[in-house]
């Protein structure tokens, strides 16, 4: 989940930490420490092992979805409505492209409960009907969208699906056709047992068409119920890549940031927080390989020194970030663009995390994005490549990598995962990606992910990782 998650943790998974450290300076590339078996991706004699979609447990696929959704025009003059309806007709109307992600994100937990977890940013929209209902004194669109939709093979399995068949398959959730006004006009009656309220940043979250009484209360708030469907039309073939260790490289040092917020609502520092443990565990991987400590005002810096090169992480812990006004905004944007690493161990506040919007995060060179937070590719992939993008890249993927999640997140599970990342960044970025017969490649660290987390599972759930923007990396060892 997202604001709930601490209440979904079940007790603190306990790892074996390393037993020996480093030096801070030391030209030896063998390791002990954050390169211990525990962490690094696995040795796999024979070579590469090409996979689709860059994860060994998902799928992504190309979907297009179709719905209708209302606009209300009560507040507009009658004079107007012809206006109103001409301008949803327009390529790339801004209300139509926000109505179409707002109705997708309604239809969340049915497709999840099918199998499918679209992405929930809808790019590009396009009005196929538009009629004016002067009884409802509505406009109503006929719309058709693009997005991208992830298969768990654990799913597939159950279904019977393969890369083949699913193409040109339908599938469809019930969703409201004027989904603004849900939270004021359905209230509590379209809202699942574990919903806190009709809070509108969560409503869609909790949203349950099929609720005794959910259809009664929206048909008498003026919102029909309607169909919006999701064809899978296409996939990518198999592709490896490996994360660009020669730009990360290129000015002889690494520099990492990790952000660690808090867990709990209204948490006092000094008390216990899942969030600050899981802090605790990463930071004290890095003591054990060697990493030593500058405290600054804006979070402690960890640094050593391998062959040479400056392996800087600073560690941003949730006493800080609370402390800040405007959720640590500020911060944010003053440290993300000096980083090549970023990685977020947090909450995804339902998808409402509108820093990653913001261009001038993003400075124009390759970063690695680990947004460690429930349903990850669902809210945030697509932010980053938005403002990645240019004339000469636009997808966005040139100088962005991020590594997401597409299930429930742990924050148990935070300190451990942010190891397994940064230890086979590391590795790989020392060994130009080959170590023997270990491959630091983007599909051999997504693995290391998905196994620990499928080895430690909370209340039968656990993360399913995968990482996007990867297709066109250029780095070969």
């Amino acid at each position: 989940m997202t604001s709930t998650l601490q209440f979904s943790l079940c007790g603190l998974i306990i790892i074996a930490f390393l037993s020996s450290a480093c030096s801070d300076t030391t030209n030896d590339t063998t390791e002990t420490g954050l390169s211990d078996s525990t962490y690094l991706v696995t040795e796999t004699p024979g070579g590469k092992n090409d996979t689709g979609y860059a994860s060994n447990v998902a799928t992504e696929f190309q979907a297009v979805f179709r719905s209708t959704i209302s606009f209300s025009l009560k507040n507009v003059e009658p004079e107007l409505w012809q206006s109103v309806a001409s301008a949803l007709m327009s390529p790339g109307s801004p209300e139509l492209l926000d109505g179409a992600g707002l109705q997708l994100k309604f239809g969340k937990t049915e497709f999840n409960s099918k199998g499918l977890r679209p992405n929930h940013l809808v790019e590009a929209v396009q009005a196929l009907e538009v009629t004016v209902d002067p009884e409802t004194a509505s406009v109503r669109v006929l719309f058709q969208a693009e997005t991208e939709v992830i298969v768990a093979h654990s799913d597939a399995l159950k279904h019977h699906w393969t890369a083949e068949n699913l193409i040109g398959k339908r599938f469809t959730a019930t969703v409201p056709d004027n989904p603004w006004p849900m939270h004021f006009v359905a209230k509590m009656a379209c809202q699942d047992e574990e919903s806190h309220g009709p809070d509108p940043l969560s409503y869609y979250y909790y949203f349950d068409a099929f609720r005794e009484g959910c259809a009664e209360a929206m048909l008498a708030g003026g919102i029909e119920r309607v169909g919006l469907e999701i064809e899978i039309v296409s996939v990518e073939p198999p592709f490896v890549s490996f994360p660009e260790y020669d730009r990360l490289m290129e000015d002889g040092r690494l520099d990492i940031i990790a952000f660690f917020p808090h867990a709990t609502d209204g948490w006092v520092p000094g008390s216990f927080d899942w969030g600050a443990s899981a802090r605790d565990k990463f930071v004290r991987n890095l003591r054990q390989a060697g990493f030593g400590l500058q405290s600054t005002p804006k979070g402690d810096i960890y640094e050593r020194v391998k062959s040479g090169v400056v392996q800087s992480i600073r560690v941003v812990g949730p006493e800080l970030l609370q402390s800040l006004p405007d959720f640590a905004k500020s911060l944010y944007r003053e440290l993300i663009p000096n980083y090549e690493i970023v990685l977020y161990n947090g909450h995804s506040n339902y998808g409402s995390l509108d820093i990653l919007t913001e261009p001038t995060l993003y400075p124009g060179h390759y970063q690695i994005f680990f947004i460690n937070a429930c349903w990850s590719y669902e809210y945030y992939t697509k932010q980053i490549f938005q403002h990645n993008k240019t004339e000469q890249d636009p997808m966005g993927w040139a100088n962005a990598d991020v590594v997401i999640n597409t299930e429930l997140g742990w924050f148990d599970h935070f300190g451990s995962l942010s190891t397994i990342l940064v230890a086979n960044l590391l590795r790989g970025s020392m060994t130009g990606g080959v170590e023997g017969h270990r491959f630091y490649s983007w599909d051999r660290i997504v693995t290391a992910l998905n196994s620990f987390a499928q080895a430690n599972p909370n209340d039968g759930q656990h993360e399913l990782f995968g990482v996007s923007g990867v297709k066109g990396n250029s780095y070969t060892p």
